[in-house]
C-alpha cells in the first residue's frame, strides 16, 4: 500500500483492496516462497483503547488524536475521519519523512480496535508499537501462550506452524544465573507442531523456558473455498494471506478478539476489589486477588521487583516495594496504561494481583504474557 493507492473511504473499500493484496501475496508465496520488495502482506494489529465500549464516534476520534500527540517528537501520526462511522485512517511519518505508512482503524468496538495496513512490515511495526506504548490511552492486546494454543486447536482451524521465543536477557545476570536457558528461539512448520511442543515442555532443563510466541493457522470460511492463512503473535499482530479478507476478519473477531474481550471483562467484573453497601448500614468487600503460580522460583526478589516496577517496557508498571521479609513484598503500583492503581504481592513462587474499580483487565494479561515470555513460561493464572 502506498500513496498511489485509491483512497479508502469505507470498510468495503478496505476489504476490496486488502483481499486483492492477500491474493497476490498468497500466489507469490505459494509459487516462489518469498515476496517481491514492493509487495507486502496484509497485517491487522489489535489495540486496546482507554475508552468505554459504549463510546461514540467523536469520543474515539478525540482519543486517537490525543494519543497521537503523546508520541516522541520524531514521529507524527495524523488521524482522520472517513465516510463511515467508527472508521478512521491514520497517516504515519517520521521526522525526516523517510518512512511513511497508512493505517485504517475499525472501532466497531471502541475499546478494542483493529488497525489494518499493507505497508512495509518493519516500518508499520515501528509506528504502531511506538504509538501503543507511548500513550496511556492505548495498549497492545496480549495473548499468553494458552490463548494462542486455544486458537490453534479450535476445531474450525488447521494448525500449520508455531514459533517459540523465550528471552531472559532483560534481567540482571545475578537473577538468571541459576537457570540453564537464557534465550530460546525456534520455528516449526509441521502438522506435528503440537506434539513437538508437548515433548519439549517436559524436558527438565527446558521447563519454564518454552514460550509459544506465534501460531500459524489456516481458516476456511464456509464451503465455498474462502480461506485465510494467518500468523497470530502474542502482542496482537495478525499477518494474513489467502483469497478472503472476510475469512481473516471472522477469524480475528470471533476466535482471537472475542475470547480476549470476554477474559478482560471477566477479570474486571469478578476480581476488582470494591465496597458493596448492604441495608444502608453494612459494607462488604467484594472481589479477590488474581493468583499466578510459578515453577521457576524467584531467587533475587529485590532485583526482580526493581526490573518489573521500573516503568519500562514490556511490563509498563511503576511502584515502590514494601519489604515484609525476604520472601514477601507488597507493591502499590501504577499501570502506565490508563495510569490506574494495581497492587501486587510478590513471593518466590506466587504472585498476587489486586485490581480496583477503574483498573483494566488488560493489565493482567500484559503482565501474565510477558512474565511467561521473560521469566517462567509455565506461569499460570489460578482460576
Amino acid at each position: 500500500m502506498n500513496t498511489s493507492n485509491p483512497k479508502i473511504h469505507t470498510r468495503r473499500d478496505l476489504a476490496e483492496l486488502m483481499q486483492s493484496i492477500m491474493a497476490k501475496t498468497y500466489s507469490k508465496l505459494k509459487k516462489d516462497r518469498r515476496l517481491e520488495d514492493k509487495l507486502n502482506m496484509v497485517k491487522t494489529y489489535l489495540i486496546e483503547a482507554h475508552v468505554p465500549e459504549s463510546a461514540n464516534h467523536d469520543t474515539i476520534l478525540k482519543t486517537l488524536q490525543k494519543s497521537s500527540k503523546q508520541l516522541p517528537s520524531n514521529i507524527s501520526i495524523s488521524v482522520s475521519e472517513t465516510r463511515e462511522q467508527h472508521f478512521f485512517s491514520a497517516t504515519c511519518r517520521n521526522q525526516n519523512k523517510k518512512h511513511f505508512c497508512e493505517i485504517y482503524i475499525d472501532t466497531s468496538n471502541p475499546r478494542f480496535l483493529r488497525l489494518t495496513t499493507a505497508d512495509k512490515g518493519d516500518i508499520v511495526e515501528w509506528f504502531i508499537m511506538k504509538w501503543a506504548s507511548s500513550s496511556p490511552l492505548l495498549d497492545n492486546v496480549w495473548l499468553p501462550w494458552q490463548s494462542l494454543m486455544d486458537i490453534a486447536q479450535n476445531p474450525n482451524i488447521q494448525f500449520m506452524a508455531m514459533s517459540l521465543d523465550y528471552d531472559q536477557r532483560i534481567w540482571n545476570e545475578e537473577i538468571i544465573d541459576k537457570y540453564p536457558v537464557e534465550y530460546f528461539k525456534m520455528q516449526l512448520a509441521s502438522k506435528a507442531a503440537k506434539k513437538v511442543l508437548d515433548i519439549l515442555k517436559v524436558q527438565e532443563d527446558l521447563k519454564g523456558a518454552i514460550d509459544l510466541s506465534k501460531v500459524n493457522v489456516k481458516y476456511r470460511l464456509g464451503e465455498n473455498g474462502d480461506f485465510s492463512n494467518d500468523r497470530i503473535k502474542y502482542y496482537g499482530k495478525i499477518t494474513t494471506s489467502g483469497n478472503s479478507f472476510n475469512a481473516h476478519l471472522v477469524l480475528t473477531n470471533e476466535m482471537v478478539l472475542k475470547p480476549y474481550i470476554e477474559k478482560v471483562r471477566y477479570y474486571e467484573k469478578t476480581y476488582a476489589l470494591r465496597l458493596n453497601e448492604k441495608d444502608n448500614v453494612r459494607f462488604t468487600i467484594e472481589g479477590s486477588p488474581i493468583e499466578i503460580s510459578l515453577f521457576r522460583k524467584i531467587e533475587s526478589m529485590k532485583k526482580f521487583i526493581e526490573k518489573i516496577f521500573s516503568g519500562s517496557k514490556p511490563f509498563r508498571l511503576i511502584g515502590v516495594p514494601i519489604k515484609f521479609n525476604d520472601n514477601f513484598f507488597k507493591i502499590r503500583a501504577t499501570d502506565l496504561h490508563m495510569e490506574t492503581r494495581v497492587d501486587f504481592e510478590i513471593m518466590p513462587k506466587l504472585i498476587r494481583i489486586f485490581l480496583f474499580p477503574g483498573s483494566c483487565g488488560n493489565s493482567v494479561l500484559r503482565f501474565h504474557t510477558n512474565l511467561q515470555r521473560h521469566w517462567d513460561s509455565t506461569a499460570k493464572i489460578e482460576e
